[in-house]
């Protein structure tokens, strides 16, 4: 017994360190009985030690790996700080010498189900050390590699050996391209060439975004946008061709979200790539294809070389079919949502004509279905909106009047277009005159159009140049024309004409109007009566 104990200690002495023996103190903190030690205050004061000079790194790395395996989770903290706090004085060298034992033992705590704080502190660890061997010579980080991501590749396999969550999959994939990523900033002239332990690492990521589990493919995504621009050619074209692939594809929103922002760094980094292998060239047929592709391509049109590109291919569609237009006309105009204060996108927009080729669109696609009319009628003027909003107040003029001039014949022919073509150039301009048959249109609508959509669009633009009206007197002729058409349709189209005195009645509270009042004792039609409306609008607004 005393020359087991006797080879015990002579073992930890050879590098400074004592097993010490601790029991509970009076106070019920462990420690030495008559002074209250910690036991984590012993333990973080004794690391520094066993990590003191670069030659304690034979004898520091080994136990740290041998407490490892211990069964208790308070011994495997210990040893992984031991770790991470010998990086900060050993040698690369020493670590890349037990990188595989360090490897093999911090992922089989990761995949064996360990409690959370080792698992988080095995991870932490797993970083350090990678930074650390990573300034090693390549030969030696090419062994290393090569066992890592042997190991990992094994663990995805269906028939491992080891139960792999995919948690456990997405934490090793993730910390592995990290590895690499910080490899290859240290080692910045490394060669992609002949190097087959970096591509099998680029084709497990690759591997990863096919997996079944959703966020082992999100990470696999993640894991190559991390690598963007170290990944080889040929590794590259592979990734085109499934991103090609996943553009039109249904899918859960969290790997499209993924899959997008991938697309988005690779399209900044190698943007002729990007337009030759992922961008389709043939025309897409089906509707939820197409819209799947532009809601991607859309994501990439604030990219300057693919601007024109997104353009054009929107434009092709607008002259489609009716559905693979209304696809067309609604990705724009979420495209311009987020960037329409792009001036450059606004300016190809406007140097292609995207007004008259929209206008030509709409007028072309208006059928008999109400619902797909005024769903592409609705994306029509909201892009009008947004181009109008974003020109000074002299390019609005030119295109306001151009376009007014344009739509009698628009007016005649489909009302209800014309209801939306006025809307979007109007709503978000400057300009405070106009000419009054608009005004009289508006009010017509308003009170007679039995679709609530169109009836709100129309009542709500009054409202809208009710505020612009600078003239008082342009003003008062106005309400009195709005009144009037309200004093005739009372009888019959009450709905329609509350509808409009509570637009009006607006406008006028936030101008503060003297008339405001006026105007909101006309809303209590239902404690009033029809005829008291009428006297009351006789009586007060004439």
């Amino acid at each position: 017994m005393d020359r087991r104990n006797s080879r015990h200690r002579s073992r930890y002495q050879k590098w400074g360190f004592f097993k010490i023996k601790l029991g509970l103190g009076w106070d019920g903190i462990i420690g030495v009985r008559d002074k209250a030690v910690s036991r984590d205050t012993l333990a973080d004061a004794l690391c520094p030690c066993l990590c003191a000079i670069p030659e304690f790194a034979n004898y520091c790395i080994p136990l740290a790996l041998e407490k490892l395996d211990s069964l208790l989770s308070m011994a495997k903290i210990d040893s992984l700080r031991l770790l991470k706090e010998g990086c900060n004085y050993f040698d690369a060298s020493a670590y890349t010498k037990y990188a595989s034992k360090i490897w093999s033992q911090i992922q089989k705590e990761i995949f064996s189900g360990a409690d959370t704080e080792v698992k988080l502190e095995c991870l932490s660890t797993l970083t350090i050390v990678m930074k650390k061997i990573s300034q090693a010579c390549d030969s030696s980080f090419r062994s290393v590699l090569s066992d890592i991501s042997a190991t990992v590749k094994g663990n995805f396999l269906p028939n491992s050996k080891i139960t792999t969550s995919s948690e456990k999959k997405v934490i090793i994939l993730n910390k592995l391209a990290n590895f690499i990523k910080v490899y290859l900033n240290y080692h910045n002239k490394i060669s992609f060439n002949d190097n087959e332990e970096l591509e099998s690492v680029y084709l497990l990521c690759l591997e990863a975004t096919n997996e079944i589990e959703d966020d082992v493919r999100i990470a696999g995504f993640d894991s190559l946008s991390n690598l963007v621009d170290k990944l080889s050619i040929n590794v590259r074209m592979i990734l085109y061709e499934r991103l090609h692939e996943n553009l039109i594809t249904p899918q859960e929103n969290v790997i499209r979200i993924a899959m997008i922002n991938c697309l988005k760094k690779f399209a900044c980094v190698y943007q002729e790539e990007v337009k030759n292998v992922v961008l389709y060239k043939n025309k897409i047929t089906d509707p939820i294809a197409l819209d799947l592709y532009l809601n991607a391509f859309g994501a990439i049109a604030y990219i300057e070389y693919f601007k024109n590109v997104f353009i054009q291919t929107i434009l092709n569609y607008t002259n489609d079919d009716i559905q693979l237009a209304i696809v067309a006309i609604k990705n724009l105009k979420i495209s311009l949502e987020v960037k329409y204060v792009d001036s450059i996108f606004l300016k190809i927009l406007l140097e292609e004509g995207i007004i008259p080729k929209l206008i030509d669109s709409v007028g072309a696609h208006i059928g008999t279905d109400e619902h797909t009319n005024y769903k592409l009628l609705k994306y029509f003027s909201t892009i009008l909106k947004i181009l109008i909003g974003t020109c000074d107040c002299e390019t609005q003029n030119k295109i306001i009047s151009y376009y007014l001039s344009k739509g009698n014949n628009i007016r005649e022919r489909f009302s209800e277009m014309y209801v939306f073509l006025v809307d979007g150039l109007l709503t978000r301009s400057y300009i405070s005159s106009f000419d009054p048959t608009i005004k009289s249109f508006l009010i017509k609508t308003s009170l007679l159009h039995k679709n609530d959509l169109v009836r709100d669009v129309a009542a709500q633009l009054l409202a809208n140049l009710i505020n612009k009206q600078v003239d008082d007197d342009d003003l008062n002729r106005y309400l009195d024309s709005v009144k009037e058409g309200c004093l005739q349709n009372i009888n019959f189209n009450q709905s329609n004409v509350i509808i409009t005195i509570s637009w009006v009645t607006k406008a006028l509270i936030m101008r503060n109007h003297i008339q405001a009042n006026v105007w909101i004792e006309l809303l209590d039609i239902e404690n009033s009566g029809i005829h008291e409306f009428s006297s009351i609008g006789v009586n007060k607004l004439t």
